[in-house]
């Protein structure tokens, strides 16, 4: 992990007096460099403030080094005078952290791990009303629940609500501003949510959380990954693997897929989760147009989690952009007994080619009505429906609209590897694939990603990360 020195605890309870043995390790040849104990009744949550504080400013001595004001304020920070609402707090945070940001991966799972998240949060309020961590913490959990469970407008206002009580109590506490930037991205408005989380991390510069969603909302590339370098050195622990993820997905935006693979490997090294790693695989592969190397890798997702979730749509898709229309359609009609899909161009295209043209027909003219509907209501530039407009357009040879779409989608959309590497293999755009404007279209922004590109392997260069 980079760092220069290693914490080391152990410690033991009796009755409600703890003892801890903390030491200081150096890592580049492992020799000790102090050790000390330290004795505390804990009957109420400042003792264990307390005791996080006598540490710290011991180990700040012996590295000689400075806790500024700031820094101090912080750990001192008395949370909730209440022990029992303070440790449901701190257990219903640890299940949070159990899920991590792929969610899908295991649903089933993470649905149990976020009902009991919820239930020590609820626990923590129920010992403490004013405690404002544990608003904090029912709000994370409602935020996550719209990316598993069906998306609610009375689920979403519950998050500022939330958050706004958590405020409330404490107007400078980190974890509130935190998690109410969620609220105000899941809206559309970026700009209060950049606020938002400028503002917790100001309050807490070491919230390494922080700087790893301040990477999906970054002007550029660069800054992106400049972010989650930070995030990842202000974390050694709980969420790591899930940082880690973050840099190899940006690695790939910025067109090192090698240096991907290499922070994908490490993310499996961590946890073990071979779905999450085999999923990284397909995508790398279908982004690449390798659409055999893809479907064998979804194959081994299915042999290991046969209910995995998104294995229907992407079946459909990577064997119809392979040209195995017939086993395509398996997937499509699997998919349609399970959810309605208006937005999928994919269905139409795929009844298209298996000759049934009065069914595509009937499935573009919902996805176009469907993306219209979201760009006008979403309150912002809905980069997919654009997108999904410019394909269906273009398939049907309406080109007129399809050029219109199309560049408004690559005016409001970062330079991306993946987005170069998709329009030109996506088969929705074969009729216009060799025209002037199309080609125009592609190259403008394939010069921006290039540039882009190369801002990042500068940086990565200077810093010697290359």
């Amino acid at each position: 992990m980079d760092v220069n020195y290693i914490v080391e605890g152990s410690g033991q309870k009796y009755g409600t007096k703890f003892v801890l043995r903390v030491q200081l390790i150096a890592a580049n040849n492992e020799k000790h460099l102090w050790g000390e104990s330290f004795e505390q009744e804990i009957r109420e949550t400042s003792d264990i403030i307390n005791l996080q504080s006598q540490i710290a400013q011991a180990i700040a001595e012996a590295l000689k080094a400075t806790i500024t004001p700031e820094e101090k304020q912080l750990i001192e920070k008395i949370p909730s005078a209440n022990l029992k609402a303070y440790d449901f707090y701190l257990r219903g945070m640890e299940e949070i952290f159990k899920m991590g940001v792929y969610y899908y991966s295991n649903l089933s799972k993470n649905k149990q791990v976020l009902r009991r998240a919820e239930f020590f949060f609820k626990k923590a309020l129920e010992n403490d009303s004013t405690f404002a961590l544990g608003y904090c913490g029912l709000a994370i959990v409602k935020g996550t629940k719209i990316r598993i469970e069906n998306y609610s407008k009375t689920t979403i206002d519950s998050i500022l609500i939330l958050c706004n009580r958590a405020l409330s109590f404490d107007n400078q506490l980190a974890e509130a501003y935190f998690a109410r930037s969620g609220y105000y991205f899941n809206t559309g408005n970026d700009n209060k949510g950049k606020e938002d989380l400028n503002r917790a991390i100001k309050l807490n510069p070491s919230d390494w959380k922080a700087y790893n969603i301040k990477s999906w909302y970054e002007d550029n590339l660069l800054s992106k990954i400049e972010d989650i370098h930070i995030a990842l050195s202000l974390n050694t622990g709980l969420g790591r693997n899930d940082v880690i993820n973050r840099m190899a997905d940006l690695y790939f935006e910025a067109g090192f897929p090698e240096k991907s693979k290499e922070y994908n490997l490490e993310v499996f090294n961590l946890d073990g989760d071979s779905i999450r790693y085999l999923s990284h695989c397909f995508s790398y592969e279908y982004e690449c147009a390798n659409y055999k190397n893809a479907i064998d890798f979804l194959k081994k997702i299915c042999r290991i989690d046969s209910n995995y979730l998104g294995k229907d749509f992407d079946f459909a898709l990577v064997y119809a952009f392979d040209g195995q229309f017939e086993e395509s359609l398996k997937y499509v009609k699997k998919l349609l007994t399970k959810l309605d899909w208006p937005q999928a161009p994919l269905i139409g295209y795929v009844y298209w080619n298996n000759g049934y043209k009065e069914k595509a027909e009937y499935y573009f003219n919902i996805s176009i009505d469907s993306c219209i509907n979201d760009i006008k209501t979403a309150g912002k530039v809905w980069n997919g429906s654009l997108y999904q407009l410019a394909e269906v357009y273009a398939f049907k040879g309406e080109k007129d609209k399809a050029y219109e779409n199309l560049k408004f989608f690559y005016q409001n959309i970062d330079p991306n590897f993946s987005f170069v590497n998709q329009t030109k293999n996506d088969p929705f755009f074969n009729n216009i694939r060799n025209e002037p404007e199309f080609q125009k279209i592609l190259k403008d922004y394939e010069a921006k990603y290039q540039a882009e590109h190369e801002r990042v392997r500068k940086w990565l260069e200077e810093q010697g990360k290359l």
